[in-house]
């Protein structure tokens, strides 16, 4: 009993001769350091209580809100249309969302209508069954380049081609080359394959071989070939799962895609911002009625 009172009053002791050190030094109490964890707790509370007012007021966000183009699109009725389309998807479904806009309205040149039939090759169940990076390759320039030519479908067809795919990359460039007329083509596949090795196993497999041959995919490569259109960006953004149902798919948008004020908005980092937070964009970007 006697030895644990010694060392409590031992402790206090030493406690006592810690804070007179530190009093001396003008260090007790801490009068820094201790900011930044109680700005950094007042930042997240403030932020989980009222996220929209901090996202309001930056100030590329005012500058659209205020701007002529944002007062221009507030009163057409395809953009409140497509406002609702988003508000739709919920913030999660938005996460980089004004990002993939503005790199649509830069690949499309303007022009978002894409005919249907080329709508249905994108949503084709064995099209949307490829991987984002497969379907960036496929449809990018040089992917184009051989879906347009109409001796492909029928090449890769071929028994020949399918042996040669089988062993590998330079056996099915050689098996193309032998076909008639093959030359131009083996030399397309060739610079396509070397960008993209992995994307024989797709040329080979049967499910392409009819998904190439249908017209709605050659509906889809016309659309995509138009001079106006620049292709490596498009597939990039058709690339994204996500993307591809925002960026071509949703009426709402291909109906604004003539408003050169729309098209100006998309470009604006402040829409960007808009759209990809967890802002109410029916409050944030339509009228009050």
């Amino acid at each position: 009993m006697k030895s644990n009172r010694i060392t409590m009053i031992v402790g206090v002791v030493v406690i006592a001769a810690v804070v007179g050190f530190l009093a001396l030094r003008n260090n007790w109490p801490p009068k820094s350091g201790t900011e930044g964890a109680i700005g950094a707790a007042n930042r997240y509370t403030a932020q989980q209580i009222s996220d929209q007012d901090v996202t309001l007021k930056d100030e590329k966000v005012q500058a659209f809100l205020q701007s002529d183009t944002f007062h221009q699109l507030a009163t057409n009725p395809e953009f409140k249309t497509f406002v609702e389309e988003m508000v739709a998807r919920g913030s999660a479904g938005r996460a980089g969302i004004g990002d993939r806009l503005n790199q649509a309205a830069d690949a499309l040149g303007g022009g978002f209508r894409i005919p249907e039939k080329a709508v249905a090759a994108l949503e084709d169940s064995y099209f949307t069954k490829l991987t984002p990076p497969q379907v960036e390759a496929l449809l990018s320039k040089g992917g184009l380049a051989l879906l347009g030519d109409g001796s492909f479908a029928q090449a890769i067809e071929s028994k020949q081609f399918r042996q040669g795919a089988a062993k590998g990359v330079p056996e099915a460039i050689e098996a193309v080359r032998n076909t008639r007329d093959g030359g131009k083509l083996a030399n397309n596949l060739g610079d396509f394959l070397n960008r993209h090795p992995n994307l024989l196993t797709v040329l080979s497999d049967e499910g392409f071989g009819k998904w190439i041959k249908g017209d709605n995919s050659q509906a889809l490569v016309d659309a995509l070939n138009k001079p106006t259109i620049n292709n490596d960006a498009l597939a990039a953004a058709l690339g994204d799962g996500v993307g591809r149902r925002i960026i071509i798919l949703e009426g709402a948008f291909q109906n604004l895609g003539d408003s050169k004020v729309f098209i100006s908005a998309l470009k604006d980092e402040g829409f960007q911002m808009i759209m990809g937070s967890n802002l109410d964009l029916s409050k944030t970007l339509l009228p009050r009625e």
